[in-house]
């Protein structure tokens, strides 16, 4: 899976799927929960997919979940557009944008009570004073689906804490009807605990099992960075961070014992969250392109650590479907969400299949 995922799907447009359709349709007869995670940020429409096809899967067990653990990192990036937003641009306009800021915060997103309301409109008011400037944006429908959203946001209760407020903008945005948690809130759960705990205890084993999986990763891939796509664990080190006063510093074994663990705020890194999540709260997981970059990595942590052989995960992205390569970035409420729900509907069509309504 791995090699295919460096690559846009083959077919020009089309929306990328592995390993297949009827693979899934095999998993979700043989039930339990499904699911998805991604940080709360205005990501592109592309990785919104993932959201989309849980809610449209036919089922009752399913849940979204949104990560409000990592630090705040709230920001759009505009590509200059000198045509259309597919079309007209040379490859250096391509390659330029502009970045608003709506909150940059070493803090994690959960402990961020609210926003004021004016640097709420400020944002907006420069976002839309810059749309403004190229017609190529009111041609394409973004600056009237921009608005939309505006009056979505703008229109919620301002005492109400950030990460609910931009949770219902998403959802309600997109339509969705599945329910959704938080990250933050399934860490403070006795199973996450316990997951913890055993990683703890054998944290020696552990760590060589991680650090062989990763080994294992550069040598079958042969890419040219060793860190990639996480660093080995070194002496003490686990792949975790422990919160302290709001803020987040490696966890490290030789300074702190089991009580610390139950005591303090343990946060996984993108490895054990998703292991997490496979193993106890996502029979069937969706993941983006990024996360299954190390998915390789956690099948053999399940296999060497935990001795589970096969716990499912799939892959979808809509990334080469909507747009070019350097118009990536743009936020998911540039691009009116019907198209990416019944782009969904047609790819599984042709297919031949009806696991979504």
């Amino acid at each position: 899976m791995k090699k295919r995922l460096l690559k846009p799907p083959a077919e020009h447009g089309e929306i990328l799927f592995l390993p297949t359709v009827e693979t899934f349709a095999r998993s979700l007869q043989r039930g339990g929960m499904l699911s998805t995670c991604h940080q709360l940020q205005f990501f592109h429409p592309g990785i919104a997919i993932r959201f989309h096809l849980v809610d449209l899967v036919q089922r009752e067990e399913k849940c979204v979940i949104f990560m409000d653990t990592d630090r705040a990192d709230l920001r759009i990036r505009i590509p200059y557009l000198g045509g259309t937003l597919n079309h007209g641009r040379d490859r250096e306009a391509a390659a330029s944008s502009k970045v608003f800021d709506f909150l940059v915060s070493e803090k994690p997103l959960y402990t961020i009570s609210s926003l004021h309301r004016d640097s709420v409109q400020r944002f907006f008011d420069e976002v839309s004073c810059h749309l403004e400037r190229s017609a190529a944006y009111n041609e394409c429908g973004c600056m009237l689906e921009f608005q939309r959203f505006r009056e979505l946001f703008v229109g919620q209760d301002p005492v109400v804490p950030l990460r609910e407020r931009l949770a219902e903008a998403f959802i309600s945005w997109n339509g969705i009807k599945t329910p959704y948690l938080f990250l933050s809130e399934l860490l403070a759960d006795q199973q996450y605990k316990e997951f913890m705990c055993r990683i703890f205890r054998d944290s020696e084993r552990f760590r060589s099992v991680y650090n062989q999986s990763i080994d294992a990763f550069t040598d079958h891939f042969r890419f040219r960075y060793k860190s990639y796509p996480f660093p080995r664990l070194k002496e003490g080190e686990l792949p975790f961070w422990i919160m302290r006063d709001s803020v987040r510093h490696q966890f490290n074994t030789r300074n702190m014992d089991i009580s610390d663990v139950k005591r303090y705020a343990v946060v996984p890194k993108a490895s054990p969250l998703t292991l997490f999540l496979r193993l106890h709260r996502a029979e069937i997981f969706l993941h983006g392109v990024g996360g299954a970059n190390y998915e390789w990595i956690n099948d053999r942590i399940l296999e060497h650590f935990y001795h589970v052989h096969t716990v499912p995960f799939f892959v979808t992205s809509a990334t080469f479907h909507l747009c070019s390569v350097p118009e990536r970035d743009y936020p998911y409420f540039f691009q009116d969400p019907a198209l990416m729900r019944n782009s969904l509907r047609r790819y599984f069509e042709n297919r031949g299949s009806t696991v979504i309504t």
